[in-house]
């Protein structure tokens, strides 16, 4: 989705979608359209504009097959090769292998990168799961962090994660870590939290330079 959207205006490419939508699949036209003027929700996705944050959200939600026959034909209408582009992108075994040698420590961001409160706990469940065996067995560790992907944790997910062997896991709660702070829905400020704060130190410090 994301090189999808680097390629593409998100508003051509929502148009995109409601065209493929009522050709490939009109009987889901009326329960999916995707919606430019309103958020689909507040939960999430708040740095996005509308159309991107609608985008993505609507990829969440609806059957796999719809999206990835919708994210196919993108592909193909843009000459692009996923595995290649996957291999380019993402870490090699020997790269995260190299990250916990000089001292990083590897967590788990569940397999799929599905938001895990749009799934019911059986789902969530081997999200957590096949992350967690891929990596351990890549790393020969136990792995006990995890961040939820889309800062989504599933209802139930305390106890799917302490059955599993995690011991924390971070949500996108923008503020610092206090005392007794639940090891299971740790704060943390992400890079456009770091960002904003730099850019407005910048601004502060030329204010008071002149």
């Amino acid at each position: 989705m994301h090189i999808a959207l680097s390629l593409q205006d998100a508003d051509k490419l929502v148009d995109r979608f409601n065209a493929f939508l009522s050709v490939s699949f009109p009987k889901m036209v009326k329960k999916i359209l995707i919606d430019k003027s309103v958020r689909l929700t507040t939960a999430r996705k708040m740095y996005d504009d509308i159309a991107i944050a609608n985008l993505k959200e609507t990829m969440n939600l609806i059957p796999r097959n719809i999206r990835d026959t919708f994210l196919d034909i993108v592909f193909k209408e843009n000459l692009l090769d996923e595995k290649e582009i996957a291999r380019s992108l993402f870490m090699s075994l020997r790269e995260i292998k190299l990250l916990k040698e000089v001292g990083h420590i590897v967590g788990s961001h569940c397999h799929s990168h599905e938001a895990l409160d749009t799934m019911n706990e059986s789902c969530a469940r081997k999200e957590v799961k096949i992350s967690k065996e891929i990596l351990e067995k890549m790393l020969g560790t136990g792995i006990t962090l995890l961040a939820y992907p889309q800062s989504a944790p599933h209802g139930n997910i305390r106890s799917v994660l302490e059955e599993s062997g995690f011991r924390f896991a971070l949500t996108t709660e923008a503020r610092g870590i206090s005392l007794g702070e639940d090891p299971y829905f740790i704060p943390r400020y992400d890079t456009n939290h770091i960002r904003d704060f730099l850019n407005s130190n910048g601004e502060q410090k030329n204010l008071i330079e002149l």
